[in-house]
């Protein structure tokens, strides 16, 4: 059996390379709802998988892909792809990493 864990980081990352690609490919319009739902498959992944020893490397690692994720389209033939795909996984690590960052304020908080 899955833990849940990792079942919310499989959601959330799959979810959005499935999304950015069939977006990619204009499969289907993506639909208001699925962007609601990579932002709160992100929120739970900020909230159940991120431990405190991870926070520092997972923020950074969510704000050099927010970073980079436009920069993919000079590559020939297979730039817009990747960043169909890079763009869909940010909208699940920036609401994980500002989850993260609130946790870490109120732990210091207390």
């Amino acid at each position: 059996m899955i833990e849940k864990n990792r079942l919310t980081y499989l959601i959330g990352i799959g979810g959005a390379a499935i999304i950015g690609a069939a977006g990619y490919f204009s499969l289907f319009a993506i639909a208001e709802w699925m962007i609601i739902a990579l932002v709160v498959a992100g929120i739970a992944i900020g909230v159940w998988n991120i431990d405190a020893k991870e926070n520092l490397v997972f923020m950074v690692s969510a704000a050099v892909i927010a970073l980079v994720s436009g920069g993919f389209s000079i590559l020939p033939m297979i730039g817009g792809f990747i960043e169909a795909i890079v763009e869909a996984i940010v909208l699940v690590a920036a609401p994980a990493a500002v989850t993260v960052a609130l946790l870490s304020i109120a732990k210091f908080g207390q």
